[in-house]
């Protein structure tokens, strides 16, 4: 079954926004992954969904590389030749995000009001509190 890819998402989503994050080398999604019980030498960890106001309730989709090969040169070239689509599974577990800490180096999530008509801030100045 083939689907967009994953957006976050609440009952009414109130806001909306981006995310951002950094691992420390690169390779501690795999890590994380392992740690979860996910083989990695099958499934090629490529997104990470937190949920939960309590962030409790993690999801990682992998691609499986019995069908793409294993490197991401490999899985690039794959997802390029068919559609920009990739065979993966989403693995559901719960950890905390004191565990996720350990693996990731920097992590940034903004979020907007959602008006409809608003496209651009204007900022006046900016206010430290602390």
């Amino acid at each position: 079954m083939t689907n967009e890819l994953p957006e976050a998402s609440t009952q009414y989503n109130d806001m909306k926004g981006t995310a951002a994050a950094d691992w420390h080398s690169g390779s501690e999604i795999f890590e994380f992954a392992k740690s979860k019980g996910i083989d990695t030498d099958r499934y090629f960890p490529i997104s990470l969904s937190i949920h939960g106001i309590d962030i409790d309730y993690f999801s990682i989709y992998a691609v499986d590389t019995k069908i793409t090969k294993q490197s991401f040169d490999e899985i690039y070239k794959y997802a390029e030749a068919n559609n920009g689509t990739l065979p993966v599974v989403k693995f559901n577990f719960s950890s905390n995000i004191n565990e996720l800490k350990k693996y990731m180096k920097r992590f940034s999530v903004v979020l907007i009001s959602k008006m409809r008509s608003l496209e651009y801030f204007d900022e006046l100045s900016e206010v430290n509190i602390d």
